[in-house]
């Protein structure tokens, strides 16, 4: 990674002054006007103010708008304009990332945008872990009358000032190349130029991410955005690995949209996306429980019951669900609800006192459902494509793992002492069937007995 920091010979800002009268022959030079609620200069008088070599913020001078020019006579010819920036490639002078290979050697440019500019001084930085600098030398932006000093010596860094002399012409416009740098790309894999932003915030993390990252255990969570703010934006939980029940710009199966649309109404899925939770009473739904949303962050204080203030700061509160559905947990095979409706059910009935599967002929039916109480089973082993489970139960019961069911997933169960304690031990298992229950997730049935369930896809 590289970046580029630097500053040009300009005026000095200094704050607004407004009001002031002034005698004899005035003249206004060497200021910086930028983003004022007003003119830069408000000249009231008759005669002819000379406000040459100003620096209005802009190329064009005092013609940028912004709040920076002015009104009255003035004589505002001469203008003068500063910006430094890195250019990738010096080919393509709007790209502003540009990737290279382990080992490539390319040409990149130190530029200037500038209007009445004779000198500049700057520093670059880069990482001499993945770069090497072959040579750095003097660009177009000296002239025939100027020069450049620089200093390479130190590894990672390379300074200097470069100046222009009358009578050559000043620098103006456009991309005026300061300096040229030879390098070669020295790191496994790839680097990356980014002249939009500090190297530093890549390894940034906000006091949010990580009190998230010290939390224990298998989570989700999601936001509460009542008035439409986007606090930690969906996708944004990739980063740091965190499972977020939103997201989009994705493939999205249908049963997970019904899914959340029994949460609450799904009103972005026109926009690829699943939505944050945006009303009150969704909070109170027992399938966001079940989901295993134990974490929602807001910038809305929220008294629930059952949500307690876990974190605060950054504008930002996280509370903790306390009724939050562990990630797999076991429930008496007695529980069974047969439904053709498995959705519509589950908001007439408590689907943590329930196990709902489709009564369409492929699960035999028994005894009308009793409530039980879930218990929480031990996930040992957690990956995108495997998922383990320990689960002791004392009758026939269900072992529910909170994750989407899908086609292809498949179920292999041993007794818990029979668990190999190595890879190199082949599991002695026999698969099961899985079930699509409580609407989007994955069950199984268990005899009594200490088990190692491991599901696959």
């Amino acid at each position: 990674m590289i970046a580029a920091r630097g500053r040009a010979v300009r005026p000095v800002a200094s704050p607004a002054q407004a009001g002031v009268a002034l005698g004899g022959v005035v003249t206004v030079r060497g200021n910086l006007f930028k983003a004022n609620g007003g003119n830069g200069i408000q000249h009231d008088g008759a005669s002819n103010l000379d406000a040459q070599y100003n620096s209005w913020g802009a190329r064009a001078g005092a013609a940028s708008g912004d709040g920076s020019g002015g009104t009255g006579p003035l004589d505002v010819t001469n203008p003068t304009f500063s910006e430094l920036f890195f250019a990738p490639d010096p080919t393509d002078t709007a790209l502003e990332q540009r990737e290279v290979f382990n080992g490539e050697t390319f040409i990149t440019t130190v530029d200037v945008d500038a209007a009445g500019l004779y000198g500049v001084q700057f520093e670059l930085y880069y990482d001499d872990t993945r770069l090497t600098l072959n040579g750095a030398a003097a660009s177009t932006f000296a002239g025939g009358a100027g020069g450049c000093i620089l200093d390479t010596t130190t590894s990672g860094v390379i300074s200097g000032h470069c100046y222009r002399q009358e009578p050559d012409a000043d620098a103006a416009g456009a991309d005026n190349q300061v300096i040229t740098l030879d390098m070669t790309s020295i790191a496994a894999g790839t680097a990356i130029f980014d002249v939009a932003a500090d190297p530093a915030l890549l390894t940034y993390k906000p006091a949010l991410v990580q009190w998230l990252e010290a939390q224990p255990g298998d989570w989700r969570f999601t936001t509460f955005t009542p008035h439409g703010d986007k606090p930690f934006n969906a996708n944004v939980g990739w980063f740091y690995d965190f499972q977020d029940v939103r997201g989009y710009d994705s493939i999205i199966p249908k049963q997970y949209t019904d899914y959340m649309a029994a949460i609450e109404p799904q009103n972005e899925l026109l926009f690829n996306r699943v939505q944050p939770i945006v009303h009150w009473e969704a909070l109170n739904s027992p399938l966001l429980d079940l989901l295993g949303v134990k974490y929602i962050i807001s910038s809305e204080s929220i008294s629930l019951p059952k949500l307690a203030l876990a974190w605060q700061g950054e504008g930002l509160y996280v509370y903790e669900n306390l009724a939050a559905a562990p990630r797999a947990f076991t429930l008496p095979q007695s529980a069974t609800q047969l439904t053709g409706e498995m959705l519509a059910d589950m908001a007439r009935q408590d689907p943590r006192q329930f196990v709902f599967v489709a009564g369409n002929g492929s699960f035999p039916a028994g005894q009308p459902p009793i409530p039980g109480q879930l218990t929480p089973a031990e996930v040992t082993a957690y990956g995108n494509n495997e998922v383990v489970v320990a689960a002791t139960v004392t009758e026939p019961a269900w072992l529910v793992l909170n994750d989407s069911y899908f086609p292809g997933w498949k179920a292999y169960v041993q007794p818990l002492a029979e668990a190999p304690a190595g890879e190199d031990q082949p599991p002695s298992e026999t698969e099961i069937p899985v079930y699509l229950v409580n609407g989007n997730f994955r069950g199984v049935l268990l005899e009594p007995g200490a088990w190692s369930v491991r599901f696959r896809y």
